[in-house]
């Protein structure tokens, strides 16, 4: 080995948006001359923020394969980071981010599902070392991670622990991030060493306070099991709860920033799309052909069984549904963590993979995503919020507008304003003061502020909520949809109930409905509707199958019912019935409704958009059924090797009247939510007249 020293007068860094690329030249007498592109740049943490030539940098990012044509597009919509999970990236890649100005997150094949065994010290040395090796002259390279999502592995963990000086030694001016997610639990051991360093230093959230390393699990979120770390992978339940949004706004206060180094809400995948495009690219493999062709089929099959192939002819005409809502999704969560000032960056879920990614099985990118992604990565932008996504009409509501800024705006005064847009035009709107702060964490001034906090009330309709930045800077992505609704005044009628809370009899009583106990009810003259809660006693089965043979139409609107009665579940919808749990993170399911009563002022016919059903959105599909009478509203999750369709709302005939099964959540949240009230009141007045 040959040791040189070479000095470069007057110097320039690589960065993002100047990638200042250099050449080696070495050659040895009688031998070929052998070169190597190389760059100067500083990357390093600071007070929990990342650092790149001096200057703080927000990462926003995403994990992805290794096709260069991958790393073009990133750039173009904004990424500034790309990282691999547990592949090394290709020379080609590696070349194309070098020349483009696009950071690499590297991580070698050891990152993730390693096995323990006696040579597990001895892979990890290897792989990282090889790895390092071959990509420590690419200005690209951002910072090597040693492992993503290993839980419960501690000889696997401590191996990539102590193997730090020995990668100090090999890039002594890198970036080290310990393990992507966390999911190790040891909080007293940070997730960074900058360069220079040979130890695991604490930079970010509350790693290294002793007080914090009880776990803890506050409400139910896939990939955040331990509150005490600093580098997560967060996906919130589908749809994202006001609580759940609230507390992603507010994690790594009081303790350092945080990296979120995974997010993200998939759409369904396209195995339509994926076979038809891989058959014509003539790749013939099982994998490529033969699984998105059996899941295509199941779809269709799907489709077909439940009777919505009216509203979607083929399957992909709905899994196009789901991404054109996925934009929307990906906004939110755009929102969320720009408008957290502790929050040091945001990786995307995936960017090529089809169902989490960002494109379609013709890598194509998916509708609405491109519009999403480049406004969510915007260096200065608002992130807007209402209480919910659907609020009650004419009652006060609260709207927020956050200032996200990434260092472009400097502190201090600027005019702004905020309106509010409905069907005929403006309803609200509010010139403003918006005041930017000096200080935040660390001394600097913070990456996002609350510049609006209002309390109004508006009646029934869809608005759009904007703000605007009128000095200073172009502020983008200052738009946000949502619904005011109530249910109607008067709904009128009679009906029967059994184990009904008081909340929802009170709620009918109000608009001129009879009610009347399943115990009042003359078998004989049975009323046109019987609504089924959660009752106590199961004595009422026998009178309630008279009823409805009689020509009653009982319908169920707590799905709790079922859960305690299963037997009933099956002799209403066919012996393999039963309730499956559908709770939902990044992969869901998706529930399409048909052109029926019951969602009358809710949602057309098609693909429900979810962030307004709220918390009514079901927990729980009916699996196994027989073919329903009529089909209300059906679902299903399309993921990459499997399909898992259900019922979510359909009737079954018997005798002269109806059961009409339910998982909306409906009763526990009358009064709760506007869409659970909406849909009481049509159930009422379909099957109740």
């Amino acid at each position: 080995e040959f040791t040189f020293h070479v000095k470069i007068e007057n110097h320039r860094p690589w960065d993002l948006d100047m990638p200042f690329l250099y050449l080696a030249a070495v050659s040895v007498e009688g031998k070929d001359t052998h070169t190597a592109s190389f760059g100067f740049k500083d990357f390093r943490m600071q007070n929990g923020f990342f650092f790149l030539n001096g200057k703080r940098i927000f990462l926003k990012g995403a994990h992805c394969g290794v096709t260069p044509a991958y790393a073009v597009s990133m750039k173009a919509l904004g990424f500034n980071i790309i990282r691999t999970i547990a592949r090394a990236f290709t020379e080609e890649l590696l070349d194309i981010c070098d020349e483009i100005g696009l950071l690499v997150l590297d991580a070698a094949a050891t990152a993730w599902g390693m096995t323990v065994h006696e040579k597990t010290a001895e892979q990890m040395e290897t792989y990282n070392v090889n790895l390092i090796r071959r990509h420590r002259n690419h200005p690209s390279v951002a910072a090597y991670c040693l492992f993503n999502e290993e839980k419960d592995k501690d000889p696997l963990f401590f191996s990539g622990v102590n193997l730090l000086p020995l990668m100090r030694s090999l890039a002594p001016d890198a970036l080290f991030l310990l393990h992507s997610g966390r999911w190790d639990g040891h909080n007293m051991i940070g997730s960074a060493s900058n360069p220079g360093s040979d130890s695991w230093d604490v930079y970010l959230g509350p790693e290294g306070h002793a007080e914090v390393t009880e776990r803890e699990k506050p409400f139910r979120v896939d990939g955040y099991d331990d509150w005490g770390m600093g580098d997560i992978h967060v996906y919130p339940v589908i749809p994202v709860a006001s609580y759940q949004r609230n507390r992603f706004r507010h994690i790594g206060e009081g303790y350092n920033p945080i990296f979120v180094s995974e997010s993200g809400i998939a759409s369904q995948s396209d195995p339509m799309g994926a076979y038809l495009a891989n058959y014509y690219k003539k790749l013939y493999s099982a994998l490529t052909v033969a699984e998105p062709k059996r899941l295509w089929d199941e779809t269709e099959e799907f489709l077909e069984f439940f009777d919505l192939h009216s509203i979607y002819p083929v399957a992909s005409d709905f899994t196009r549904d789901t991404e054109k809502f996925n934009g929307a999704q990906r906004q939110l969560l755009y929102n969320i963590f720009r408008s957290n000032p502790m929050i040091n960056g945001f990786s995307f879920t995936s960017f090529c993979a089809e169902n989490e990614g960002a494109l379609q099985g013709n890598l194509v990118i998916k509708d609405s995503l491109a519009y999403a992604i480049q406004q969510g990565h915007e260096p200065l932008r608002f992130s807007l919020f209402t209480s919910e996504r659907t609020v009650y009409a004419n009652k006060p509501f609260e709207i927020e507008a956050v200032l996200c800024n990434e260092d472009v705006l400097r502190p201090g005064n600027y005019a702004a304003e905020a309106y509010i847009r409905g069907k005929d035009g403006c309803v609200w709107r509010k010139s403003f003061t918006l005041t930017y702060p000096e200080n935040g964490f660390g001394g600097m001034p913070p990456l996002a502020a609350t510049v609006l906090c209002e309390e109004i009330a508006l009646p029934a309709g869809e608005y759009t909520f904007s703000a605007r930045l009128l000095e200073g800077g172009v502020a983008y992505d200052g738009d946000l949809k949502f619904t005011v609704a109530e249910a109607d005044a008067e709904i009128g009628g009679e009906i029967a109930i059994w184990g009904v809370p008081e909340t929802a009899v009170a709620f009918l009583s109000s608009r001129g409905v009879t009610v009347r106990t399943l115990e009042e009810i003359d078998a004989a003259h049975p009323p046109k509707m019987l609504l089924v809660g959660c009752p106590e006693d199961t004595d009422g089965f026998e009178k309630v199958e008279a009823l409805v043979q009689k020509g009653c139409n009982a319908v169920f609107a707590d799905i709790r019912f079922f859960e305690k009665n299963a037997a009933f579940l099956q002799t209403v919808a066919g012996e393999t019935a039963k309730l499956r749990d559908s709770t939902g993170t990044v992969y869901h399911h998706d529930h399409i409704c048909t052109p029926h009563p019951v969602f009358s002022g809710l949602a057309g016919a098609g693909a429900l958009e979810f962030d307004r059903f709220g918390i009514t959105y079901p927990d729980f599909i009916f699996q196994g059924v027989e073919k329903p009478t009529r089909t209300v509203s059906a679902a299903i999750r399309i993921d990459s090797s499997f399909t898992v369709p259900g019922l979510s709302v359909g009737e079954y005939a018997c005798g002269e009247g109806k059961y009409v099964l339910n998982n909306f959540k409906i009763l526990e949240n009358i009064t709760a939510h506007p869409f659970a009230d909406i849909l009481l009141a049509n159930f009422v007045k379909h099957y109740g007249k």
